[in-house]
């Protein structure tokens, strides 16, 4: 990054986004904050597990932003992965077509 402050920042929770105008494109950097014992704030670029949730949040936002801001170009969309979940097999062995001849 340069010496310019971001273009735009965006937080949820302890999380922060941020993002810098570059040449071609622009990038996003993420951080973590919180207060240590003394109540003096640090940051990381670290996020731990339990803040994943603000992580997601922040980076929606930004998101948001970016699919909806007039003057930039449109995020080219990624495939999503879906994963193949196979069949449950039935525990007695029939098809789910197959009705269960039941004792009462």
């Amino acid at each position: 990054m340069s010496n310019q402050p971001p273009v735009d920042k965006k937080r949820c929770g302890k999380v922060v986004v941020c993002e810098w105008q570059g040449e071609k494109f622009n990038s996003y950097t993420f951080e973590y904050n919180w207060k240590d014992k003394e109540g003096n704030w640090q940051s990381s670029k670290s996020i731990p597990a339990f803040a994943l949730q603000d992580l997601v949040g922040a980076s929606q936002s930004m998101l948001v932003k970016t699919i909806l801001s007039p003057d930039k170009p449109k995020p080219v969309s990624t495939p999503v992965y879906e994963p193949t979940i196979p069949p449950v097999q039935n525990p007695l062995g029939k098809n789910e077509d197959e009705e269960d001849s039941l004792p009462f």
